[in-house]
């Protein structure tokens, strides 16, 4: 585990510089200074990353119980930074997120237990976790449920796991008993492809976790069932082109809206 993520994640060096002359009770600040922050290690630029997954800006938020906290946000060309005004004392937070244009967390990492002291200097290193992520659909999508593909990016070389939630009903869509693949990102970019069993009609809100580092994303998605009616097309965007459309078929196809629940006015 220690390797890929060595090798594959963005490494960032944070610098914690404590100014006590700042206030008479004593206050810090931070000096952060970012390497390879925008795409994975195997990539030469993000260019090679779909639009959701190209970073615009980067959060960082310290926090600890007695203090509100303090956020700060960087652009992505930025390659260092300061934050000032960090009360002295010890347990402190720090979470640091990569943000793409949607204001979307696709890679993340967050430092606990961080002192800050009068006088001292700490030198923090972390490694940004990718937040495993869908590309090829967006939240509320409608999808037909004979054609549901789901194309992505994690933390390349690692594993993913998607539980399907239908009504008050979680599954494991990559279970040895509905005999799928385990899905394992590329390890030289992270993506991955992973086509679920014929699922029923209706919403469904799909977890697509990476076990190892605990990393999660949800997406909702509306499935229904389509049957052919000459005259009229029926076309979906994606989340890479919402406002590009894909005809489904020669013939038009028109969607079968899911039955209302059962005791629904």
């Amino acid at each position: 585990m220690t390797y890929w993520v060595l090798r594959n994640a963005l490494v960032l060096l944070v610098i914690l510089h404590v100014i006590s002359c700042l206030t008479p009770s004593g206050a810090g600040g931070i000096q952060l200074t970012v390497h390879q922050a925008r795409q994975p290690a195997s990539l030469k630029s993000d260019a090679a990353l779909p639009s959701v997954l190209q970073v615009v800006s980067f959060r960082v938020t310290i926090s600890a119980s007695d203090f509100s906290p303090i956020e700060v946000s960087f652009p992505s060309n930025a390659t260092s930074g300061t934050i000032s005004g960090i009360p002295v004392g010890s347990n402190r937070s720090i979470l640091i997120e990569a943000l793409n244009s949607d204001g979307r967390t696709i890679r993340k990492r967050t430092l606990q237990g961080i002192s800050v002291s009068g006088g001292a200097a700490t030198a923090v290193q972390a490694t940004l976790l990718a937040v495993p992520t869908i590309t090829n659909l967006k939240d509320g999508s409608i999808v037909p449920r004979n054609r549901l593909i789901l194309q992505g990016y994690a933390e390349p070389g690692s594993s993913v796991d998607i539980n399907d939630r239908f009504q008050t009903v979680t599954t494991s869509l990559n279970n040895p008993q509905l005999d799928t693949s385990p899905i394992s990102p590329s390890l030289s970019d992270g993506r991955f492809v992973f086509e679920p069993p014929l699922l029923e009609v209706g919403t469904h809100t799909f977890a697509v976790t990476d076990p190892q580092t605990g990393e999660q994303t949800t997406l909702s998605l509306t499935l229904v069932d389509i049957k052919r009616t000459p005259g009229t097309l029926l076309s979906f965007g994606s989340a890479e082109s919402p406002n590009q459309t894909t005809s489904l078929g020669i013939n038009s196809e028109s969607v079968v809206e899911p039955p209302e629940p059962k005791g629904a006015k």
